[in-house]
This record gives C-alpha cells, structure tokens and sequence, in this order.
C-alpha cells in the first residue's frame, strides 16, 4: 500500500513539473531553446494522453505558436513503441532537450519531427515570415562563444564547410555557387568578442570563397535569421539549438557538427571531428593562432554514406 503511495506521489509531482512551464513563459528570446521546450512538452502531454494547452506569450514569432493542439495518437502509438513512457520520458530530458546525444534522443526528434515541421511553417507565416531561400546556409555561431569555452560549442575547421558543401552537392544533385553566411555577434555578447567574431567571421567568408564559392552574409533579426534557415534547400550547423530546431525540422539537407553524441545511427546528418578543441587553445582573442588551427586539413571523413 505504501509502495503505491509513493508511486502516485511521484506521477502527481511529474505531471505538475509538466504542466508548470516557467521557462515556455518567461521566453527570453533564445528561440531554439525555447522551441526545443516547447516540443518536448507537447510530447510529453500527449504521453498523458491529454491535449497540449499553453498559455500565450507576447513575444516576435513565439506568439503565433499554437495555444492548443490535440492529443495525436499516432505520435502516442510511436512513442510507445519507442518505450517512451511519461517518466521515463522526463528522466530521460533531464540532461537537456534539444542535444542528440543518442540514438534514442534522435529517435525521439524524428517521430516529433512532422509535427514540429508543420507548428514551424504555420507559425512563421502567421507571422509574415515565409520566405524562399535559393542557396545553402551555413549558421557561424560566434559571440559569447567560443571565449566561454562551453564544451558543446566550438569553432569548426575550415575543412568542415568544404566537406559539408561537397556533401549537399552530391545528396542534391545540384551544383550552387552561392551559399549564405549567417551569424550574429550580439547573443550574450561583448564588444572584445564582437571584434574577435568579426575576424573569425571573414575567415570563413574568404576560405569559402576560396573553394569557388559566392557569399552572402546575413544578420538580421533572430526570427529573420531564423526563417531563412528553415526555409533553405540545405543547412550547415555547427551544432546549436538556433540551427537545430531550424535546420532539423525543415525540408532539406541538414549537416551539423557537435552535439556531444554517442549516437551510432545519426551519420545522414551528424559528424564529429572538425571542432577545434578548447585545450588546444589557450585564448580566443589571439585569433592569429586561432585561425592557424582552424586551417588545419581534416584526416578522415565522417560521413555516413
């Protein structure tokens, strides 16, 4: 009896911590955190058998997202088939949401994934966002990081956008001679970082263009940013949430680097290897140094063919 208590408890205070949703209210304008959240707690409602409800928040883009979406029994079915169940679904999260750190969490984002791709695409057009993308985007994350030297982000060889580029061009068919360079230096940023950025930002143009390439660079607002990622043919990451839940979830070619990942079925789209380790670097600002690490050739090629 006691034993069934404690068991109930347990469900009782799981299902509140699912439906308290501090961070989804809050909305700090970090756009694939806060998408990643939000996904995750719409599967997680559905583990529930429930519809997903949420509370409307007045923020760019983030405001047009559903308030209401019914329970959906073949993600359910899915999930389940999976072995997801709403417990160990949460224990599951608990290390973090949107990292593919495995084959499960991978699993996991591709059973959501039709779903999420069409929440996406209707909520940017709500909020006039729709927009055609000709070329490639390669998402060069650079302001608060690489100088934190936080373990999941890190630069990436230049050797990463010729292999990744040569990839789109062979799963494409086509063979494009331009490719947008997006990036922002303000997200929890500096002054000294956004002058180093801006150094790390023209040496990937200029090596880009080096391979033949035309570049575009892109820097508009992050829901701006945001759609042309989504709506491009092809996305290069270098493994973040902002290029994740946008690259991942669209339509077309989808390379990242990063995520941490000991996740053995993930090769269509994941590689390991070209990120500059942060030992190897004693500052970020000595970009002189910096940059002669990242024109250091590739040995081996990771992709999955």
């Amino acid at each position: 009896m006691i034993t069934i208590i404690l068991i109930l408890i347990i469900i009782i205070i799981l299902i509140i911590l699912g439906l308290s949703i501090p961070y989804l209210q809050e909305g700090d304008g970090d756009i694939g955190n806060y998408l990643s959240v939000y996904f995750v707690y719409i599967a997680s409602a559905f583990l529930q058998k429930r519809d997903f409800k949420f509370t409307y928040i007045d923020k760019p883009f983030l405001k047009h997202l559903p308030l209401y979406i019914k329970f959906n029994q073949d993600i359910y079915d899915k999930l389940k088939e999976e072995n997801f169940t709403y417990i160990k679904f949460n224990l599951f999260l608990k290390e973090g949401y949107w990292e593919v750190h495995n084959n499960k969490r991978e699993k996991f984002w591709l059973i959501m994934k039709p779903l999420i791709n069409q929440v996406i695409d209707d909520t940017l057009k709500k909020s006039g966002l729709y927009k055609k993308v000709q070329y490639p985007v390669i998402h060069f994350r650079c302001s608060d990081i690489p100088f934190i030297k936080h373990k999941q982000y890190k630069l990436q060889k230049y050797t990463f956008y010729k292999d990744s580029l040569e990839e789109i061009k062979r799963k494409s068919g086509i063979n494009y001679d331009t490719v947008i360079l997006l990036t922002s230096t303000a997200h929890r940023s500096n002054n000294k970082n956004k002058e180093a950025c801006k150094i790390y930002l023209n040496g990937v143009k200029n090596y880009i263009e080096s391979i033949g390439y035309k570049v575009i660079i892109q820097s508009k607002s992050k829901e701006e940013d945001f759609a042309t990622l989504f709506y491009a043919p092809a996305v290069i990451s270098p493994g973040s949430s902002f290029s994740f839940m946008s690259g991942f979830f669209n339509n077309g070619i989808f390379i990242s680097e990063g995520h941490r990942s000991i996740c053995n079925n993930c090769g269509k789209w994941l590689v390991r290897g070209y990120g500059i380790e942060h030992k190897k670097v004693n500052n970020y600002y000595d970009t002189t140094n910096v940059i002669k690490l990242l024109n250091e050739p590739f040995i081996s090629n990771k992709y999955n063919q």
